[in-house]
């Protein structure tokens, strides 16, 4: 409705509780994923000597 006075519709799609805990659920996945990512990283320039040194 473009003169709904700034209101954009009747979407219950984040009032699921379902819906609300997969999606929480997926986006701790992904930042889980990066940080492991990252401190791996980080444990392997830290540990090996031959980057250590570079």
């Amino acid at each position: 409705d473009e003169q709904g006075g700034g209101q954009w519709g009747d979407f219950t799609g984040l009032e699921s509780k379902e819906i609300r805990r997969v999606f929480i659920r997926k986006v701790y996945s992904i930042l889980m994923i990066q940080l492991s990512i990252t401190f791996g990283l980080i444990a392997l320039f830290h540990f090996t000597p031959s980057i250590r040194e570079y």
